[in-house]
C-alpha cells in the first residue's frame, strides 16, 4: 500500500498549529502528533510506501526534523492524554522538557518497542527463542511425541510464558512512565 502525499489543506493546518507553538509548544507538538497518528499507521508498524516523503513534507512546514516527528508520534501513542501528562508533570512546558521526562519515547535503533527497557527487550528476545524451540520440536515430529519431546516442549513453553510476563511488566511500567523492576527466573 502506498501512502498518498499529504494534501495542501492538511499541511496548512499543521503549519497553523506550529505557528501558534510559541504560546504553547507542548500542545502544538501534541496536536501535530495526534493528527499524524490518525493518518499514519501505528508507530510500531512498518511505514507504508511513501511514508518518509509524507513525514518530510510535514517536516518542511513545521521545521521539525523527521526524527523529531517520529518521536512525536511515539509520544502521543504512548501517553494518549495531554491533560493527564500535564497534571502529573506540571513544570513541563516545552517539547524538550517532555523528551527528557519521557526518554522511552525516543526510538532506539534495533529496539522492539521504544517504551520497553533493556530487560523488557531481552524478554522479547527470550520469548522469540522459546517459540522457535517449540516450533522446531513440533516440526521434527513424525509420529507420536516421545516423553523427551513433551518435556522439552513444556520447558520451552514455560520459558515463553515467563518471558511474556516480563514483557508485560516492562510495557506496563513504561506506559506509566515508571522505572520497571523485572525478575528473571532461570
Amino acid at each position: 500500500m502506498e501512502l498518498a502525499p499529504p494534501d495542501v489543506d492538511f499541511l496548512n493546518r499543521l503549519k497553523k498549529i506550529w505557528a501558534g507553538s510559541s504560546k504553547d509548544e507542548l500542545k502544538a507538538c501534541w496536536e501535530i502528533g495526534a493528527a499524524l497518528n490518525r493518518i499514519l499507521p501505528a508507530p510500531y508498524e512498518r511505514m507504508h510506501r511513501g511514508g518518509r516523503a509524507y513525514l518530510q513534507a510535514v517536516s518542511n512546514v513545521t521545521s521539525l526534523s523527521v526524527a523529531e516527528i517520529e518521536r512525536l508520534l511515539w509520544f502521543v501513542w504512548n501517553q494518549q492524554d495531554l491533560k493527564a501528562v500535564r497534571s502529573t508533570f506540571p513544570p513541563i512546558k516545552t517539547w524538550e522538557q517532555m523528551k527528557r521526562a519521557f526518554p522511552g519515547n525516543n526510538p532506539v535503533k534495533g529496539s522492539f518497542h521504544p517504551a520497553l527497557n533493556e530487560k523488557g527487550q531481552a524478554a522479547v528476545r527470550e520469548a522469540g527463542e522459546a517459540l522457535k524451540k517449540c516450533a522446531s520440536i513440533v516440526a521434527r515430529l513424525e509420529d507420536e511425541p516421545t516423553d523427551a519431546d513433551v518435556q522439552a516442549f513444556r520447558q520451552h513453553a514455560e520459558a515463553f510464558s515467563r518471558a511474556a510476563g516480563e514483557i508485560f511488566k516492562a510495557w506496563r511500567g513504561a506506559a506509566r512512565g515508571k522505572p520497571v523492576k523485572t525478575t528473571r527466573q532461570g
